[in-house]
């Protein structure tokens, strides 16, 4: 049997797979290759307002564990925080259909941005944004009140859909 994967399965995906990277702990001085852990984790790109300020982090991490700081607030291209991997904090992009941001610890007790993600709604496209542009005559996925997937025809305005069907 052959598994298809939607766009929007496949943007679930590649956001865990994101978060995932983003966890782990720095060597310390007792690990197989040795040496002392970074004394501030590095950021790839430099580019940070440090000036801005940030979210309340609460306790202190575990013993030789870097943390990364998080940005301060959510955006399309941030910082999400969390024990540095190799003493390297990286930036993160686009979050489509995240909602209910907040900072928690990590299970090394580093703050980290946490995020749900839901399904788009009927009338948005897999990354939950209005579709609004459309070709006319032409078909696009949508998700039904099921939550099934269906099409629906572009109406000949460019404008707006027919309606998504058939659901169920």
């Amino acid at each position: 049997m052959t598994r298809t994967f939607t766009r929007g399965s496949m943007v679930l995906l590649a956001l865990a797979l994101g978060l995932i990277a983003c966890g782990g702990a720095v060597d310390d001085g007792s690990s197989a290759n040795g040496g002392d852990p970074p004394s501030a984790a590095s950021r790839d790109d430099g580019s940070r307002d440090e000036a801005s300020s940030r979210p309340s982090t609460g306790a202190a991490a575990a013993p030789g564990v870097t943390c990364c700081p998080p940005d301060p607030k959510p955006s399309g291209s941030m910082y999400l925080g969390g024990a540095a991997r190799d003493g390297k904090c990286s930036r993160t992009y686009d979050f489509w259909c995240s909602e209910r941001w907040r900072i928690e610890k990590d299970a090394l007790g580093c703050p980290v941005w946490r995020y749900d993600v839901r399904a788009p709604a009927p009338g948005e496209n897999a990354q939950c944004q209005a579709s609004t542009i459309c070709t006319p005559g032409a078909y696009v996925f949508c998700r039904c009140p099921d939550a099934s997937e269906a099409t629906k025809l572009c109406n000949a305005d460019g404008k707006s859909f027919g309606p998504c069907g058939p659901c169920g």
